[in-house]
């Protein structure tokens, strides 16, 4: 386990100081667009990711700001920004006082307010993509509650994403309690890498995995015809599907780790027949079946099923009839 003394170190290299924050895409976007509510009020707030200082816990961290905590507990609007360099990334946090409306919050304990581990800190990292990410913390009497933040690749920023964030928050049902206990289906997630994309694709010759059993299509498509037309026919699919993972490892860990949730031994190319298929739930009772157990000899015959019932029960607590159970009722 890394000690105390490297975290802190790290911060203090790799934290965006306040000129390299505000020359970043993310801040651009907040002036421009923003600058009335933030400049009349002075609302917008730029702090560093610090250590929580804790010896036995050294990797949790905390994004400290009293004066963006006391607006949020008398509901005026206003934004604060972290920053840091990671991974060859420059990862922008954007987190808005209108996410904290429903709490209750004493400012004198604002270090435990905004926190996180550094496994989570490496989460806002994985993908390329702006994400919505979602964190529980405990209120007072050890109520738990959420928060919906954002995190930016500041290089492929994307404002359209940014709007869908302050959209989010501009809506009635924040009642942060009614949108998020609903949970995670509105959260916007990553895309899966290309990398890994790529690699579920050509494991089989970018054909369906069900091509040589019930796939409708099998293997008479032309491949090398959609690529050079850039048309896709494979859907990758997460055989534990996207919406379990987001609300088991919601609840279980407090944010979402889409590097679990995108996990290769997750991944299976299915054509769009068959990846609807799948998905027919009460309304195709048979077909759902059919295509979970060719799934499941797929799996068998690359000898990874075993594998995958592990990744599935160390996040989901879940056994495989239970996820064709969760299947049937979609």
């Amino acid at each position: 386990m890394k000690k105390y003394s490297w975290y802190s170190e790290y911060l203090k290299k790799n934290n965006l100081n306040e000129s390299e924050i505000k020359s970043s895409n993310v801040f651009e976007f907040l002036n421009k667009n923003f600058w009335y509510s933030l400049k009349l009020k002075e609302s917008l707030f730029i702090s560093k990711i610090q250590s929580m200082s804790l010896e036995t816990n050294p990797s949790q961290l905390r994004i400290r700001n009293d004066n963006f905590l006391n607006l949020a507990k008398n509901k005026i609007f206003g934004i604060l920004i972290s920053g840091i360099k990671i991974e060859n990334k420059t990862i922008i946090l954007v987190f808005c006082t209108k996410s904290f409306y429903e709490y209750d919050h004493s400012v004198s304990s604002s270090n435990s307010t905004i926190n996180f581990s550094w496994d989570e800190l490496k989460n806002f990292c994985f993908s390329g993509d702006d994400t919505i990410q979602i964190k529980t913390i405990k209120r007072h009497n050890n109520i738990k509650g959420k928060y919906i933040f954002y995190s930016s690749n500041d290089l492929n920023f994307n404002k359209e994403e940014m709007n869908k964030f302050f959209y989010l928050l501009d809506c009635n049902f924040l009642n942060l309690n009614d949108f998020l206990n609903r949970t995670y289906s509105s959260i916007i997630s990553p895309k899966i890498p290309d990398i890994t994309r790529s690699l579920i694709k050509n494991r089989f010759n970018d054909f369906c995995s069900l091509s040589d059993s019930i796939c409708p299509c099998g293997k008479n498509i032309n491949t090398d015809y959609l690529r050079e037309n850039k048309i896709t026919y494979v859907d990758i699919h997460h055989f534990a599907p996207k919406e379990l993972l987001i609300r088991t490892l919601g609840e279980k860990e407090g944010f979402l780790d889409w590097e679990k949730i995108h996990n290769e031994i997750n991944l299976i190319p299915l054509c769009s027949a068959c990846h609807q298929g799948i998905h027919k739930g009460r309304s195709n009772l048979t077909l759902v079946c059919n295509i979970f157990d060719q799934i499941k000899k797929v799996y068998e015959k690359q000898n990874k099923l075993d594998f995958f019932k592990e990744f599935l029960y160390a996040n989901a607590n879940m056994e495989l009839d239970n996820l064709l159970e969760f299947y049937k009722r979609c």
